[in-house]
């Protein structure tokens, strides 16, 4: 089946390149090569698959081997007149003795030749050694314990001070692998680091500095060689400057999310200056052009309007003022549709927008609906406006909910403390 459909998807490929050539649109010979190797190889695919299911199945599967983990095959099972596609999980194959005994050598030749790390041999170790978790693959498990732990820690750190002569210890091992454990021991010699590197050069200095400490002295005077090399020294800087000039990066930038954030909400200020003032804008342009008035006209009495209440109240609103630069451009002798055209274009307003788009088609083609249009866009816009409305009272409310709970734990705390002062706890 599923190489009939492989055999299929080709037969299709091949028409697409047919339909393409005939319609004067053909792909590149390149392309062409491309999709039907693609193809071919699928079908090879397919039919090797469907070798290993049916022909070549003979009922038994390969258990994997130790270390790869559980693996699933999918199987399809038929009996009687029933066929279930079926999830066989298989867990890996136990080790017998004999792998045993050879992962737990390959564990040990591994050991020794990585535990040294930086150390030219074990017998001369100066620098941290290097054991680690798992050996042979990851066949074998490895937990590890240093003789007298003062010196080396179990991460293979050389924890003590100033190592001054060689000192023997054992590292320990204890390799698991399967249901079996084994313990592996190797010597190790711990020597002064040398001079020529870094840890041994900082512990002969460690110990000039311990040398020089005389507490009866007013002044404490640097070494200036070690060992005949010269020493030079000089107080570290204090980063105190670089932390301020990051800060002032860190304000810098805050400054310039500040101002995005606040023009932000002097947008939203606006926009939503515009949703209120919306409703009566249209109410007075209904009236007015009910009661026989011109819009250009209307507009004009009610910026006239607007400027006495400007100047009586100092305030300034939204809506009226789009339609105060609409007025002013009549005035100027720009086109009647092109002013209508900017109030939408000003406001970046969705409701506005609606608005120019009715008075142009009125403008336009003077149907004489225009009344009946904005009384049903006024009665929207108020809808609209309860539905904000409730939305931002629901934003209050979820904004007070956090003091309210602090509130309450100070409560509670007033009300429980003193009970549990009583009671002694």
């Amino acid at each position: 089946m599923i190489f009939a459909m492989s055999f299929l998807s080709m037969l299709i490929a091949l028409g697409i390149i047919i339909y393409r050539k005939k319609t004067g649109q053909p792909f590149s010979g390149k392309e062409i090569k491309v999709v039907m190797l693609i193809e071919l190889m699928a079908m090879v695919l397919c039919g090797k698959n469907m070798l290993d299911s049916e022909v070549n199945f003979d009922g038994r599967i390969e258990r994997p081997a130790y270390g790869q983990g559980e693996e699933e095959t999918e199987l399809v099972v038929e009996g009687d007149k029933f066929k279930e596609r079926m999830v066989l999980c298989l867990s890996e194959r136990n080790p017998g003795e004999e792998e045993i005994e050879e992962y737990f050598r390959l564990a040990e030749a591994e050991i020794d030749e990585s535990l040294k790390g930086d150390n030219p041999d074990l017998m001369h170790v100066s620098n941290d050694l290097k054991p680690q978790s798992s050996y042979a693959g990851g066949m074998v498990d490895a937990e590890w314990y240093f003789e007298d732990g003062s010196y080396v820690s179990s991460d293979g750190s050389i924890c003590a001070g100033p190592i001054q002569e060689e000192i023997s210890i054992y590292a320990q091992a204890i390799l698991h692998c399967h249901k079996k454990q084994e313990l592996y021991e190797v010597p190790i010699t711990l020597v002064p680091p040398n001079i020529a590197t870094k840890r041994g050069w900082k512990q002969r200095v460690e110990e000039l500095l311990s040398e020089g400490d005389d507490p009866d002295q007013a002044e404490y005077i640097l070494p200036t060689e070690v060992d005949g090399k010269e020493l030079n020294w000089k107080k570290a800087v204090d980063p105190s400057g670089f932390y301020l000039s990051l800060l002032g990066i860190a304000a810098a930038i805050g400054l310039i999310f500040s101002r995005k954030n606040d023009k932000r909400r002097e947008r939203e200020k606006y926009q939503d200056a515009l949703m209120k003032e919306y409703p009566r804008i249209l109410n007075m342009l209904c009236l007015y052009v009910t009661a026989g008035v011109t819009v250009r006209k209307a507009m004009q009495r009610m910026v006239m309007d607007y400027e006495r209440e400007k100047e009586k109240e100092k305030k300034k609103k939204a809506g009226m003022e789009l339609l105060y630069k609409a007025v002013r451009e009549l005035d100027s002798g720009v086109n009647e549709m092109e002013v209508y055209r900017r109030i939408g274009e000003r406001s970046g307003n969705r409701q506005y927008r609606k608005l120019s788009l009715l008075l142009m088609q009125d403008l336009k083609k003077g149907t004489g609906n225009l009344p009946l249009q904005l009384e049903q866009e006024a009665e929207e816009a108020y809808e609209e406006e309860k539905m904000h409305l409730r939305a931002e009272g629901e934003k209050l409310s979820t904004k007070l909910l956090l003091p309210m709970m602090g509130l309450l734990g100070v409560v509670l705390i007033l009300m429980i403390y003193p009970a549990m002062s009583g009671i002694g706890l």
